[in-house]
């Protein structure tokens, strides 16, 4: 391969990476994949926003978290979820549900705490935004 075709195809991959570096926009995933992490990770993701305010957060949820966004649950202390999700919601927190976890689990969106969307897999999701959206991976 020639030196200028070396350069063009390091342009064109390096373009995606630039571009998101440029938008000024930062997002993180907050990845939750056990009931145990939530009342932490949204804990976490208050601190975060009152530090910096401008960033985007986007909870991905599957696998053993998915009580967590079930409507009227609560942690084995009582704490209610939905308080949280509903407070970081206000803020501009997104909220994922694995579609592959709520198919497994029988659950439908109207199981869950309003706003929340479903994705058809978690980790496409979490993939995608790290790959595609240039979101920094929290795994709490």
């Amino acid at each position: 391969m020639k030196c200028r075709q070396i350069i063009s195809v390091l342009l064109v991959l390096l373009l995606p990476i630039s571009a998101i570096a440029g938008s000024g926009e930062r997002g993180v995933i907050y990845h939750i994949i056990e009931e145990s992490q939530a009342i932490r990770a949204m804990n976490n993701a208050k601190n975060h926003l009152l530090a910096d305010p401008d960033v985007h957060i986007t909870f991905v949820v599957q696998s053993g978290g998915m009580h967590v966004l079930v409507s009227d649950a609560s942690d084995e202390k009582g704490r209610a979820y939905g308080p949280y999700i509903d407070e970081l919601s206000m803020s501009g927190v997104e909220f994922k549900a694995c579609g592959n976890t709520m198919m497994t689990m029988n659950l439908g969106l109207e199981d869950l705490n309003f706003g929340i969307e479903r994705v058809e897999s978690g980790m496409v999701e979490v993939t995608r935004l790290q790959l595609e959206e240039g979101y920094a991976y929290v795994h709490p």
